[in-house]
């Protein structure tokens, strides 16, 4: 097995960084990540990734601050979609036994590393750590919880744990703040880029399906913005009818079975077809 080096490696993918406010909000994030580093005793290093043009306006910004953590800028100058782009940097620049992703747009809870070390310990078979993500629309108004309902009495078959049946009745884990198993991740193919909207989803049925263990960590540890304009959730509310959404879900109850992405696609009535 090829030999992994100590700390968590943080992935940050980057598509498009036009304004000073992205770079503002990139700054942040990583503002973020230091604030964990000095509250956990591993090395976390951030895997910055996209492509060439991306790169170089991000390292050439006049306001981007790259002194608070360690960067590798991580080149990836094919698909530079989201599940591409945490595909390539895992298989190509993650050396490290546990990964993290983290939008450019969000921030860690400064204890969050140190709560998923926590948590490791008794749970040292457990692929993926997903922290309680709270959802705001700004800085100032929490919107609401989201990875929190494994916590609640009866809705998955172990405390705190997601599992194939509760995923039967509940679509909305974000994986986003997670700290993974990187060769599980391999191991079971990665995220689908083919799927729209679904691809946590898919993942997850496709990881249970597999017997391997997804855990909530019971802690508040990400931040995550959402309706930013230009965010990949805003792309989809402006992009995809509910009767598109509600077809990608269904495609990934059946592609969940299989490790490759097949490049499945939904089949568009003309009544619902993009505008």
């Amino acid at each position: 097995m090829e030999k992994k080096v100590d700390g968590i490696s943080i992935i940050i993918p980057v598509h498009g960084m036009n304004t000073d406010n992205d770079i503002l909000l990139l700054n942040k994030a990583l503002e973020s990540v230091k604030q964990c580093q000095q509250n956990y005793e591993d090395n976390l290093c951030v895997k910055l990734i996209g492509d060439n043009n991306t790169l170089d306006s991000i390292r050439t910004n006049k306001n981007f601050n790259d002194s608070n953590v360690v960067i590798d800028y991580c080149i990836n100058n094919v698909k530079t979609d989201f599940c591409s782009q945490i595909n390539t940097a895992v298989n190509q620049y993650v050396d490290t036994e546990y990964f993290s992703i983290l939008e450019y747009d969000d921030e860690y809870a400064p204890t969050w590393f140190n709560s998923v070390k926590e948590y490791h310990y008794t749970n040292e078979d457990v692929s993926v750590f997903l922290p309680i993500n709270v959802q705001m629309e700004n800085s100032q108004n929490i919107y609401q919880f989201c990875n929190e309902l494994v916590w609640a009495n009866e809705f998955s078959n172990e405390l705190g744990f997601i599992d194939s049946d509760c995923l039967e009745n509940y679509t909305g884990f974000n994986l986003t703040g997670g700290v993974f198993n990187t060769n599980d991740f391999k191991r079971i193919g990665g995220l689908k880029s083919s799927i729209e909207v679904a691809f946590n989803y898919e993942f997850l049925l496709r990881l249970t399906n597999k017997k391997l263990k997804a855990f909530v960590v019971p802690k508040e540890g990400y931040y995550h913005l959402l309706n930013r304009e230009g965010s990949l959730t805003d792309h989809y509310s402006k992009t995809l009818t509910n009767e598109l959404i509600k077809q990608w879900f269904n495609i990934a109850k059946t592609e969940y079975h299989y490790t490759e992405d097949r490049c499945k696609t939904p089949i568009v009535s003309s009544a619902e077809e993009l505008k």
